[in-house]
């Protein structure tokens, strides 16, 4: 997918917050944010493969640009949001770790 289909994409998914009935494909709670719920639930479940990090984070980072402000209203959103903040954390320490570990290797060679 390239990245202007991406954004495409991410802009035209449905969010609302305003409760409706609960028939909506992927909306189980009924209340507009089956779509959000399903994307966080991809996020954190991404991130803890440990595999396209960069790709997740730029994915998570437009949808909470356009749709931070949905979000962020939502009190049911917040334990999946809280999910996806400890995966990002556990991700972000494997990966630093990992340069770590390579910029020291380069150390020890370049000496």
């Amino acid at each position: 997918m390239t990245p202007s289909a991406l954004d495409m994409e991410l802009r035209s998914l449905p969010m609302y917050s305003v409760r409706v009935g609960g028939d909506a494909e992927g909306d189980a709670g009924g209340d507009g944010l089956g779509c959000a719920r399903a994307f966080l639930g991809w996020a954190a479940a991404s991130l803890r493969t440990g595999r396209n990090f960069e790709v997740v984070e730029a994915c998570l980072n437009l949808f909470l640009q356009i749709h931070g402000d949905v979000v962020s209203r939502e009190p049911s959103l917040l334990p999946l949001l809280e999910e996806v903040r400890r995966a990002q954390r556990d991700a972000w320490g494997t990966l630093e770790a990992l340069l770590h570990h390579t910029r020291a290797l380069v150390d020890y060679v370049k000496s």
